[in-house]
């Protein structure tokens, strides 16, 4: 039996989304998405649990929807989940991201652009099998 690794998450942008560039010109975008629950703590109170996830876009997904997603911008991703590692002053470090394949954009939020019907439409993006090409340096955090 093979396996799976997909990952799907509603949650809103901390901040707007960081554009960069490979050596090769390969656009790559990164954004910060919170989740929320509720949850009871040993007092019998509830509090917010909020978790942190990285999402990483890749070509031209990266580049149409940059624009778009700004901070609090509330979205739909599915994706796999990934781990990066790179040396940095002899350690090895990593990271655990979520390598987007769809993004639907939801509701209007704070600080967000409302988008019309048609720009809607042209905003999301549909990527299969997305990969980091050979020519991606894995050993630059980004």
């Amino acid at each position: 039996m093979g396996s799976l690794n997909k990952v799907i998450l509603i949650g809103h942008l901390g901040r707007d989304a960081e554009l960069r560039f490979t050596a090769k010109g390969f656009p790559i975008a990164r954004v910060n998405l919170a989740t929320s629950d509720r949850r009871k703590d040993q007092h019998d109170q509830w509090h917010a649990h909020t978790v942190w996830h990285r999402v990483t876009l890749l070509g031209s997904q990266a580049l149409g929807l940059q624009p778009y997603l700004t901070k609090g911008k509330q979205i739909f991703v599915e994706g796999r989940l990934d781990i990066r590692q790179w040396d940095q002053d002899g350690e090895t470090r990593s990271a655990v991201e979520i390598v987007a394949r769809t993004i639907r954009l939801l509701g209007p939020g704070p600080g967000n652009r409302l988008l019309d019907p048609a720009q809607t439409e042209d905003a999301v993006f549909d990527t299969v099998d997305l990969e980091l090409p050979p020519e991606v340096d894995d050993d630059m955090p980004l």
